[in-house]
């Protein structure tokens, strides 16, 4: 359930400095039994990456995509979407560079006991 505490990356230094990975979560109450009619939960920040290849994915159990990422600041973003009887996850990376598309994940997600939940998604540089 990820309880590491989300920071900004700024990669700056030598190629041999190892980057930390980044978290992006909430912690909230959900339901073993959602319906279409409770309301999306977001939270999102700006994070500034340097160019190089990423893993960025989502919590429990989560899709995972290895991936090329240029140098610029994103505004990353994750929602739960309660639906009947799960939650779909979507989270973003909207680039603040012109032309460059947003980078989409999604996944669904059954709780099995309603109580508190830490749910997100995590950027995990290769280098």
């Amino acid at each position: 359930m990820g309880a590491a505490v989300g920071a900004m990356i700024l990669l700056t230094g030598s190629p041999a400095s190892a980057a930390t990975t980044a978290y992006l979560e909430k912690t909230q109450y959900l339901t073993s039994n959602p319906t279409d009619s409770m309301d999306t939960s977001c939270t999102s920040k700006r994070i500034t990456l340097a160019a190089g290849n990423y893993t960025w994915g989502n919590y429990f159990p989560g899709s995972v995509r290895d991936q090329y990422l240029g140098a610029t600041t994103y505004t990353w973003t994750t929602c739960l979407d309660p639906k009947n009887g799960y939650y779909r996850q979507t989270t973003t990376l909207d680039p603040d560079q012109s032309g460059w598309a947003t980078a989409t994940i999604s996944d669904d997600l059954r709780i099995s006991v309603s109580g508190t939940w830490t749910w997100g998604s995590y950027i995990d540089p290769h280098f």
